[in-house]
């Protein structure tokens, strides 16, 4: 851990976590976001549980992509996999936009939910399986920093 690491461990009203880490909760609480989801029935629960989700994604990506993206980028030799990572998440982003101007009566919002959960699982195993390996073996990258780093972008 970085001196500057630990300052921040000690100086954030935030829990400290390495950035895969972090990112790995933040995975594990949206998809018991999406696992509640499955067990509502009215419209208005379902609005208030997606928009949580919505609102978790919206989140995560930001920080991904704002603070965690950039910093890998300059060490990893090969850029396609983050490059189709991004991709993955203006998928995310859109399903989440149409999500927000349905209805929650629709007939299709659950679908869209169900559409939106897979790609989301998808795109999970794509980072945990081929591109978080990738980051821990270049040890370049001070994933403690960046850990404390995602944890406050991701609380503003």
């Amino acid at each position: 851990m970085t001196h500057m690491a630990k300052e921040a461990v000690f100086n954030s009203a935030h829990p400290m976590f390495s950035a895969i880490d972090f990112l790995n909760l933040s995975y594990q609480h949206i998809n018991e976001l999406f696992i509640g989801f499955e067990h509502l029935s009215l419209s208005d629960e379902k609005k208030k549980r997606s928009t949580m989700i919505c609102e978790a994604l919206l989140a995560c990506v930001r920080a991904e992509e704002v603070i965690f993206f950039p910093e890998v980028k300059k060490f990893l030799k090969e850029k396609g996999l983050l490059s189709a990572i991004i991709m993955e998440h203006s998928i995310v982003k859109y399903l989440v936009a149409e999500i927000e101007n349905l209805d929650a009566d629709s007939v299709i919002y659950d679908i869209k939910i169900k559409v939106l959960n897979e790609k989301v699982k998808q795109v999970t195993r794509e980072k945990q399986n081929k591109l978080f390996p990738k980051i821990i073996s270049c040890a370049k990258v001070d994933l403690w920093r960046l850990g404390a780093d995602l944890s406050v972008k991701f609380h503003e």
